[in-house]
């Protein structure tokens, strides 16, 4: 009778562990971690100054609003800095389930440069951007799985890529852009997400 009582306390204090890990799983992969800090630059406009920016990570695919409203939403926060909006629906690419964005498909290196993958590209904002006389330098299929259009200028003609692109790190070069470059496998291309993913610039040199 003693060694069942044993066993029974034993299956239940195990099922009891097993369901606080579980509910410390689930809350871990919810909850959000938040830092402060304080950045002073007499670059950012004048309409930030005693301004918050909180950065919500892993939120790519996302709705901001319902419809139109986080558009209406962003004109509004940023109305009197920002002079021209251009808005680019996205296509389904690879499902609901893929991080597709904007910066998946545009990233600029210098003024009149910019890293693209046309083929998720709405053919209006392709032509506004050779019409802008924009060099559009394309990234392949291959380099596109692997984060290779998403770059993060540091400057105009400096750029940071993920290592592993080859193709697109030497047209870059070619068009006269230094390209910096780090091991992102884990961080990024596991992650999933690129040095634009993995920063949130605030001003540029």
């Amino acid at each position: 009778m003693a060694r069942q009582r044993r066993k029974h306390h034993f299956w239940r204090n195990l099922l009891i562990l097993i369901v606080l890990f579980g509910i410390y799983l689930y809350w871990g992969n919810r909850s959000i971690e938040t830092d402060e800090a304080t950045f002073t630059s007499g670059a950012l406009p004048a309409g930030f100054d005693g301004c918050r920016i909180v950065q919500l990570s892993d939120l790519h695919g996302k709705y901001f609003g319902k419809g139109n409203e986080g558009i209406r939403q962003f004109k509004e926060l940023t109305k009197g800095l920002v002079d021209e909006y251009i808005i680019v629906p996205m296509p389904h690419g690879e499902g609901e389930d893929c991080c597709l964005h904007l910066m998946s498909i545009i990233s600029f290196v210098d003024t009149d440069k910019a890293v693209v993958y046309s083929k998720y590209m709405p053919v209006f904002f392709r032509e506004y951007l050779i019409a802008r006389g924009i060099q559009l330098i394309e990234c392949n299929d291959e380099e596109y799985d692997y984060l290779g259009s998403n770059l993060l200028a540091l400057e105009p003609g400096k750029c940071v890529l993920i290592a592993g692109c080859p193709d697109i790190k030497k047209k870059v070069e070619d068009a006269g852009v230094e390209v910096f470059t780090y091991e992102g496998k884990e961080v990024s291309y596991r992650g999933t997400g690129g040095p634009t993913c993995l920063t949130c610039p605030l001003t540029r040199l």
